[in-house]
C-alpha cells in the first residue's frame, strides 16, 4: 500500500481511514478469539499483543506521514518555475583584487584529494576583512558554471533553518509547510540536494560552528559548499580552509579611490600617495594600541584618523547578514565612548557637532535609492 501512495490530501485521508478500518477489524477478530480460548488466555494475549499492535500501527502511521511529507518535498507544487539563483545581494561593482585567491578557491572546490574534506571550503579571517565579499565575487564569477546557487546565513541555528525554509519554498519543494518543523524542512532540503547535481550552497557568517552541526549537505563532485567564518577552527566544521587576509596596499589604494570617488587622473601622485598612507595607517589607534606601526596621536596621518571614524560610522549604520543597520544615534554614542582610545578626540568633537541629515544624505548617495548590497568591503 505504501509504495502506491500519491501526495495529495485525499490520499492522506484515505490512508488514515484504511489504517483505522484495519485496526477495528483486528480488534474484532482478537475479541472473538478471546471468547473462544478463555478469559485467562485472552488476558495474556491482550497484555502482550495490544502494546505491540499499538506500537506497530503508530509506527506505520508515522512512516506514512514521513513518506507523504518527503514526496511533497520531492515534487514541485506550483506551476511557476523553481528559483535557481537565491542570492540576496547584487554583484559588488567595487570589488577589487583577489584574482589569484578566486582562482585558487575554484580549484579547491573542484579538486579531489584523499583524506580531505573535498568540495567544501571555509573562507576564514578577521571580521570586515572581506570574506562575504569574496564569496559574493566567486558566486557572480561562476554563476554560469552552476545549475543552481543558494545563499543562506549561518549566524545562528535559527537563521540557518530559516534559510533552508526559504530554499524549500522558493525552489518549489514544500507543500505542507504547516506539517513540518524547521529542522524537518532543513533535513528534507538536504535530502533533496543529495539527489540534485551541479549546485553551490553558500553559508555565510558561520562564527559559531555548532550552528551547522547536522545541517551540512553531503560532499560530492558538482555539489559544492562555501562557508564564511571568523573561526579559525574550520576543520571542526568540517571543511577545508582558505584564509582571507587584508588587501595588498595597491588593491586597498584602488578601493579607497573608488569609494571616495577620487579621480586618479587629477594630481595622481599626490592623491595616490595620500590614499596609500591612509590604507597603511587605518588600523592605528589614537592611544598607540593599533598596528602595524603602533603610532600614537598625531603620529597617525590625519586622513587615517578621519577614515577611522568614518569607517566605524559606516560599519555601525550598515546592514549586516547577522544584524540590521543601527541608528546614527547609536553610532554617535559608540564613537564617543572610544574617543581618546581608538579615535582622535578633536575629530570626534567635530563629528558629534555635525547633524544626522548630513550622514543620511551621504548614505543615500553611496547606496542609491534601491540598492541591495552589503556595504562593508
Amino acid at each position: 500500500m505504501v509504495s502506491t501512495l500519491a501526495t495529495g490530501d485525499d490520499d492522506y485521508i484515505a490512508v488514515n481511514q484504511a489504517l483505522e478500518v484495519s485496526v477495528a477489524d483486528f480488534n474484532s477478530t482478537l475479541s472473538h478469539y478471546g471468547h473462544g480460548v478463555g478469559f485467562k488466555t485472552f488476558e495474556s494475549v491482550e497484555s502482550s499483543l495490544f502494546p505491540m499492535l499499538k506500537l506497530t500501527m503508530s509506527g506505520i502511521r508515522r512512516d506514512v506521514d514521513r513518506l507523504l511529507v518527503s514526496q511533497s518535498l520531492q515534487t514541485p507544487t506550483t506551476s511557476a518555475p523553481p528559483e535557481r539563483f537565491l542570492v540576496p545581494y547584487d554583484e559588488n561593482p567595487h570589488f577589487v583584487g583577489r584574482k589569484q585567491l578566486l582562482k585558487d578557491l575554484r580549484e579547491k572546490l573542484l579538486e579531489v584529494v584523499p583524506q580531505k574534506y573535498n568540495h567544501r571550503v571555509a573562507l576564514y579571517g578577521l571580521g570586515g576583512v572581506g570574506k562575504t565579499q569574496t564569496a559574493l565575487a566567486y558566486v557572480y564569477a561562476h554563476k554560469s558554471d552552476y545549475d543552481a546557487i543558494y545563499w543562506i546565513t549561518g549566524a545562528n541555528q535559527a537563521s540557518l533553518l530559516s534559510g533552508y525554509q526559504d530554499i524549500a519554498k522558493r525552489a518549489g519543494l514544500v507543500k505542507w509547510t504547516a506539517e513540518l518543523s524547521p529542522s524537518d524542512v532543513a533535513k528534507n532540503v538536504l535530502s533533496w540536494l543529495r539527489g540534485q547535481e551541479n549546485w553551490l550552497l553558500v553559508i555565510d557568517n558561520v562564527d559559531d560552528i555548532s550552528a551547522v552541526d547536522g545541517y551540512l549537505p553531503d560532499r560530492a563532485a558538482r555539489k559544492h559548499t562555501l562557508i564564511t567564518t571568523r573561526n579559525t577552527n574550520y576543520y571542526e566544521i568540517p571543511a577545508e580552509g582558505m584564509e582571507i587576509g587584508v588587501l595588498d596596499p595597491n588593491d586597498a589604494e584602488r578601493l579607497l579611490l573608488i569609494r571616495s570617488k577620487y579621480s586618479s587622473k587629477a594630481e595622481p601622485e599626490k592623491v595616490q600617495a595620500e590614499a596609500a598612507e591612509i590604507v597603511y595607517s587605518h588600523q592605528e589607534k589614537y592611544d598607540g594600541s593599533g598596528y602595524p606601526r603602533g603610532l600614537r596621536g598625531e603620529q597617525i596621518p590625519l586622513g587615517a584618523r578621519i577614515f577611522s571614524v568614518a569607517d566605524t560610522l559606516d560599519a555601525i549604520t550598515s546592514d549586516r547578514v547577522y544584524r540590521p543597520a543601527q541608528s546614527f544615534q547609536a553610532a554617535r554614542k559608540e564613537i564617543e565612548v572610544w574617543s581618546g582610545r581608538q579615535f582622535d578626540p578633536a575629530i570626534v568633537k567635530v563629528f558629534l557637532e555635525m547633524p544626522d541629515k548630513i550622514w543620511e544624505d551621504l548614505r543615500k548617495d553611496i547606496n542609491g535609492p534601491d540598492r541591495k548590497s552589503p556595504t562593508k568591503m
